[in-house]
């Protein structure tokens, strides 16, 4: 109920700002209410507003399909507000990447269970992938084993 009220304020402070409103017929004005009625409160407002709303865009009276264009450009414009907020405003801020990223999927699909094989040079683990497409994951294994021990002894 409380929902249909607030329409009915915020499509009547529409109507009233047309002259022509007087003559038009009692269906009419339940049809905007009714448009109205189907969304949120803060967007009947942005409808009813007199510089960017409804009255701004329709010289005569508007109709329903254009009050729900015009509540659909709306909310896109708010979603869009809306998800430029949630982002981080400073780069010290915590960034969570959408997926994470890895040089070589194929390498970290095959090594899934042993992450530590990964833990090579940038050199051999593009050698690693190739060996692992060409001859298989026991010979990329074993390239990785070498440079890991490789590495240790030069240590």
């Amino acid at each position: 109920m409380l929902a249909l009220e607030s329409a009915r304020r915020w499509a009547g402070k529409v109507l009233n700002s047309y002259p022509d409103y007087a003559k038009s017929p009692p269906a009419y004005t339940a049809s905007i209410v009714e448009a109205f009625a189907g969304y949120p409160e803060h967007l009947q407002e942005a409808l009813a507003d007199k510089k960017t709303g409804i009255v701004a865009k329709c010289e005569f009276l508007p109709t329903v399909a254009a009050i729900v264009k015009l509540a659909e450009e709306l909310e896109l414009q708010h979603e869009r507000r809306e998800a430029i907020r949630a982002k981080p405003k400073r780069f010290g801020e915590a960034h969570i990447p959408a997926r994470s990223y890895s040089p070589f999927p194929q390498l970290s699909r095959a090594f899934s269970d042993k992450p530590e094989m990964l833990d090579a040079p940038f050199e051999t683990l593009d050698q690693a992938c190739r060996v692992l497409v060409l001859q298989g994951k026991q010979a990329a294994e074993n390239l990785l084993k070498a440079s890991k021990s490789k590495r240790q002894r030069a240590a």
